[in-house]
């Protein structure tokens, strides 16, 4: 896999990055963490889906802020390398040291 910074990943920071939380992430939304019991859970995948305009760059904005404020660690996955354009300048200050850019060659061999 090739990294947009030009580098390669290696396995050892994906490892340095791996730390157990047993604590869910909250959503930002305190109906929709009741309904997930509590937030995003850890070790669990979510896939965040929906027309356009609905809301799910807000969430997603809403959710790495509460991930920040309780230093945990999340794991974004999208086909759009522009998803922090519209998330909050305050939020991609405190990532930019922290934001890999992973591209798959073939999108089919990680299917």
């Amino acid at each position: 896999m090739r990294v947009t910074r030009g580098y390669y990943m290696d396995i050892n920071i994906i490892k340095n990055l791996y730390i157990k939380q047993d604590t869910p992430i909250s959503t930002g939304y305190n109906e929709l963490d009741i309904m997930l019991d509590g937030g995003i859970k850890p070790y669990n995948s979510y896939l965040i889906y929906g027309e356009a305009g609905v809301g799910k760059t807000l969430l997603l904005s809403k959710i790495i802020k509460e991930a920040i404020k309780g230093r945990n660690k999340i794991f974004i996955a999208t086909y759009k390398d522009d998803i922090l354009r519209n998330i909050d300048d305050k939020i991609k200050d405190k990532l930019s040291n922290l934001i890999f850019y992973i591209r798959p060659k073939n999108l089919e061999k990680l299917i």
